[in-house]
């Protein structure tokens, strides 16, 4: 058994361990403390917050990025490949109806739209001669606008209705020549127009009724139109399209790209039309 003196010694020491172990407990929750509030717990109304803060970060780098991607107005290259918005404009600019790729701008396609001017002649020039023809492809791009030689005499030019002078006419092409080309070209086509029945007596043509689209006989463009008579493709550029054309002298290329842009808008409903007429007279 230890000497009581050494037994008090050691209950002294002990007592002293305990007050530095105490002491370094203490100082370890104080720098527990410290740290917390360094780094203080977010809200829910904060957490929520910082998420909105990233979410619009990233929005505004995509938005980056997507304006990086756009082409540039200076590279004629790139705006051409670029995806073009369906536009249509006045007679004196451009109409277009879908992408036009750089390679087929100027190429037939399976569905064409033509449309010709007249002028005057015969007795009071109530007979129309062929004095203009234009024929537009699929994507609204005209590759073929012709003047022909009038295979009469003129008694009217009717300029302020067919845009047409004499001076147009002085070099214009022979009408055999014409006639031959745009038979090749409308050969096993799909042909839009306005009253084509009008365009093909003047270049004493046929094309078979089951690809001949008339945007004056469809009968839910006469709907639209509101017109129980065959509407103008002024009324139905106007009521189907929201455009003003013909405000003054014609223009066979812009009425050939209207004609187009009316057929395509609805092209869908018109085939599906057909064919369900095409399949009622089968026996």
């Amino acid at each position: 058994m230890l000497p009581a003196t050494q037994v008090v010694n050691f209950s002294e020491n002990w007592k002293m361990l305990r007050q530095e172990l105490t002491v370094e407990k203490e100082q370890l929750t104080i720098q527990q403390k410290a740290q917390m509030k360094a780094l203080p717990a977010l809200s829910s109304s904060e957490i929520e917050k910082k998420k909105r803060r990233n979410r619009k970060r990233k929005m505004n780098a995509a938005a980056s990025a997507a304006t990086s991607a756009e082409p540039s107005s200076a590279d004629p290259t790139s705006a051409e490949t670029a995806t073009k918005k369906p536009k249509v404009c006045f007679a004196e600019e451009v109409v277009t109806t879908m992408t036009i790729k750089h390679t087929d701008q100027t190429q037939p396609t399976k569905v064409v739209a033509i449309d010709c001017e007249y002028v005057g002649g015969g007795f009071e020039s109530r007979d129309n001669i062929l004095a203009r023809v234009s024929i537009v492809n699929q994507h609204g791009h005209c590759f073929y606008d012709k003047y022909v030689t009038p295979t009469e005499k003129v008694t009217d030019f009717r300029t302020a209705v067919s845009g047409i002078r004499p001076s147009n006419l002085r070099n214009a092409e022979n009408f055999k020549k014409v006639q031959k080309e745009v038979s090749d070209l409308l050969a096993d086509r799909i042909v839009v127009g306005h009253a084509l029945q009008n365009d093909f007596k003047v270049l004493s043509l046929a094309h078979p009724r089951r690809l001949t689209r008339d945007t004056a006989k469809y009968k839910l463009f006469r709907q639209m139109a509101n017109c129980f008579k065959t509407p103008s493709l002024k009324h139905l550029a106007q009521v189907v399209l929201g455009i003003q054309i013909q405000e003054g002298e014609h223009d066979s290329v812009t009425d050939a790209k209207v004609a187009m842009q009316l057929y395509t808008l609805h092209r869908k409903k018109w085939e599906s039309d057909i064919g369900r007429y095409q399949r009622g007279k089968k026996p």
